[in-house]
């Protein structure tokens, strides 16, 4: 179930509250889920970095608009981790989403989020004691995060809130709706290439 914004919500004039605000349920429903796997373990972390791969595909055309650092990167770095534990990534899907520049920055908003929350996902990958598990850290230690985090914040600055921050956080919300129905479309078990 997707969250909507309601636009007669009263904005502070501050997009960065007003997103962090509106989009405070759709985030913690995508923490949950993510925060339930274990990426420690070879199930948790392939789920996770197919979850993440798929959302990242959806989002990609979105993302790619936005004039802030890329995040190329980062689907590499999946694609990398997927390679490296003989798990075949997803088939990309068959339509994206389609935002204007402001919803866009939404995304953007999600993205270079959970780069920030990638560092406590870290924290328990590194508790694993399977070595090919440990070897598997590209996305999770991808140096784009404060990058992104920092480039977006002074474009949040520079928008009026008013006249922005509902197309925003329309965005923001619609990627995190793609995260939660990337992890819900998983099927249980994984490809491997010698499944090919």
């Amino acid at each position: 179930m997707a969250l909507t914004f309601v636009p007669s919500q009263d904005l502070t004039g501050n997009l960065r509250d007003d997103l962090r605000h509106a989009t405070g349920p759709a985030h913690l429903r995508l923490d949950t889920r993510i925060m339930a796997l274990d990426v420690a373990t070879r199930s948790g972390l392939v789920t996770f970095l197919r979850g993440s791969a798929s959302a990242l595909q959806t989002l990609a055309p979105v993302l790619d608009s936005v004039p802030l650092p890329s995040c190329t990167p980062l689907r590499d770095a999946i694609a990398g981790d997927l390679s490296y534990l003989g798990v075949q990534p997803d088939p990309p899907p068959d339509r994206g989403l389609h935002l204007d520049a402001n919803g866009a920055l939404g995304a953007y908003y999600v993205i270079a989020g959970s780069r920030l929350g990638a560092q406590v996902l870290k924290r328990h990958h590194a508790k694993s004691t399977d070595p090919s598990i440990l070897g598997a850290d590209r996305y999770l230690t991808a140096p784009t995060g404060l990058g992104m985090w920092k480039a977006l914040l002074y474009q949040l600055t520079e928008m009026n809130s008013e006249t922005n921050g509902a197309a925003v956080i329309a965005g923001a919300l619609d990627a995190f709706d793609v995260y939660v129905r990337a992890f819900e479309a998983l099927e249980p078990g994984e490809k491997t290439h010698d499944d090919e």
